[in-house]
């Protein structure tokens, strides 16, 4: 059952990822198949009811989770196709815009989450930012920038199944003031005492207390990790590895293990 249903979400989100592109499903649109395939499995338990056949505790099951499957993929994809309809009519200029998590640095500069308010506080939707300097999360401001919907590529998709409409290329950074809440400041203190740009190893110690990687991936050394393929533990992972790592230490100490 778990199977069908993440194969039937996979198919379901594929396929209406292209209707989205070409903008020839709204909200609405997706409602009413809702109601449709509802009606649809409804239909074909009774008739499997009526022929009594010996599966249909089997073929029950299934059906549940091949619906329960499809309707969150339709009930999300409705609320994305909402989202990326408002893209078309914002003026970036009159958006306030929330950054979540931590900047990502790329090719093309820094990257951030964003969620995207109108003059009134009403969501739109949420963009992924790009730019020269980093947008730390907790912060509220006002851009000028190419917004833009995405294209049909894989980095699109991608996006687009976190949560996200369109791209914003920053031109310019009008305000900035930081709204973070009382954790997310606490964060930032413990990481302006560890200095993360300072070195390497402040880096990875970073990553582990804080899961901050933006300063990690910006040193030689994190070439290393990559390659073999830990780099994902100092962020995922990093406080569980802390204390396999003492225990280890501490069990080694006690078996006068040498360092070396």
């Amino acid at each position: 059952m778990v199977a069908s249903a993440l194969l039937v979400a996979m198919l379901s989100i594929n396929c209406f990822w292209f209707k989205v592109l070409s903008g020839e499903l709204s909200g609405r649109q997706i409602g009413l198949r809702i109601v449709a395939v509802v009606a649809a499995i409804l239909a074909a338990l009774c008739v499997l009811r009526l022929l009594k056949t010996r599966r249909f505790t089997t073929t029950l099951f299934l059906t549940i989770g091949i619906f329960a499957s499809l309707c969150s993929c339709l009930f999300y994809l409705a609320r994305r196709i909402d989202e990326s309809a408002r893209v078309s009519g914002a003026n970036v200029g009159f958006c306030i815009f929330s950054v979540s998590g931590d900047p990502v640095k790329g090719k093309h500069g820094y990257s951030s989450s964003a969620v995207v308010f109108d003059a009134d506080g009403s969501r739109l939707f949420s963009v992924r930012l790009t730019s020269d300097e980093p947008l730390e999360g907790g912060t509220t401001c006002k851009l000028i920038g190419q917004l833009k919907k995405f294209d049909d590529s894989a980095w699109a998709k991608s996006r687009f199944l976190k949560g996200e409409s369109a791209s914003l290329r920053v031109v310019k950074v009008m305000q900035v003031r930081d709204s973070s809440s009382p954790i997310v400041r606490l964060r930032k203190t413990v990481l302006a005492c560890i200095s993360p740009g300072s070195s390497f190893e402040q880096s990875v110690l970073a990553g582990i207390l804080c899961g901050r990687t933006t300063e990690l991936r910006s040193k030689a050394d994190y070439a290393l990790l990559a390659r073999g393929g830990v780099s994902h533990l100092v962020a995922v992972s990093g406080s569980h590895l802390a204390i396999v790592s003492t225990v280890i230490a501490a069990v080694g100490k006690r078996l006068r293990v040498s360092n070396g």
